[in-house]
């Protein structure tokens, strides 16, 4: 198994448009990526403009072939320029 956790900051007023892409490129996900075990999008309850992706694929192979999706790379510039910081990206690992 190959996992990451990906942490955003939305900028203020664009959480729904934020939720909007991000059920999309989840939809999407789960309908293109056999080798995708898990995909949640989490909000942090006390950080309203803070999200957590929870990514969890097959293998680094099968991540590598996401970030790659054609409904990723159209979507990252829409995601990026509504977050107020970079993502963070940590690699994690599934231990149950």
């Amino acid at each position: 198994m190959y996992s990451v956790t990906v942490t955003m900051n939305v900028k203020p007023g664009h959480e729904a448009t934020f939720e909007d892409l991000m059920r999309g490129l989840a939809s999407a996900v789960r309908a293109n990526e056999p080798e995708n075990v898990a995909y949640h999008i989490l909000r942090v309850r006390n950080e309203p403009t803070k999200y957590r992706v929870v990514e969890i694929y097959r293998s680094k192979d099968a991540f590598k072939t996401h970030l790659g999706a054609p409904y990723i790379q159209k979507a990252n510039p829409d995601v990026l320029k509504i977050l107020s910081s970079p993502p963070e990206i940590e690699p994690t690992e599934v231990v149950a």
